[in-house]
């Protein structure tokens, strides 16, 4: 369809990122279903979300200091990915994330626990999540639990030189957050 073709080309050139562009479309009331529904459908084999979201979702969230403003805007951004994927372990995994940053604890638990694959086991910046979640809503057990998980991921990342420094940089720094919120330290 010509129209949504259109259509997604002006937005694309407005904005950086397709959770914004899908945001813009899905909200605007002048759209004809047909024209949104074949804009979101281009959109969608257009853009890949692991190019374009996941990275900025991953710097934001994984920072304790980046503001509610950006924690916010990462809220509607990992939301409009989740609608876009549901079934993406990525879009549980950051919509999770930013559900603990704007404060909606129990929520967070539920996304970061439906993210879990196969192996049920967390990577150790979800179990941190978790742990933080876990202990904001008042189970030192579960917070523990899931801290311990996070260490444990966190070492094997550092024991291995081929992971990438940024990664395990990140990975300390928010496992570092975890233990200073469930144990009150700074190690």
């Amino acid at each position: 369809m010509a129209e949504a073709d259109e259509l997604l080309t002006r937005l694309s050139r407005k904005m950086t990122l397709i959770s914004d562009v899908r945001s813009r479309i899905e909200e605007d009331r002048s759209l004809t279903p047909e024209i949104r529904k074949s804009a979101l459908d281009l959109a969608g084999r257009r853009y890949s979300a692991r190019q374009d979201v996941w990275p900025v979702l991953d710097e934001v969230l994984m920072s304790s200091d980046a503001g509610r403003q950006n924690y916010d805007l990462a809220l509607k951004r990992a939301e409009t990915m989740y609608r876009w994927l549901p079934r993406d372990p990525n879009s549980q995994l950051f919509l999770g994330y930013a559900q603990y940053r704007t404060g909606s604890f129990q929520q967070s638990i539920k996304a970061l626990e439906a993210s879990i694959g196969p192996s049920g086991k967390p990577s150790a910046p979800s179990a941190a999540f978790l742990a933080m979640s876990y202990r904001r809503v008042g189970n030192s057990t579960k917070a523990l639990e899931y801290l311990e998980i996070a260490r444990a991921g966190r070492a094997a990342l550092e024991r291995n030189p081929d992971n990438p420094p940024v990664i395990v940089e990140r990975t300390r720094q928010i496992v570092q957050e975890a233990e200073r919120l469930v144990e009150g330290n700074t190690r």
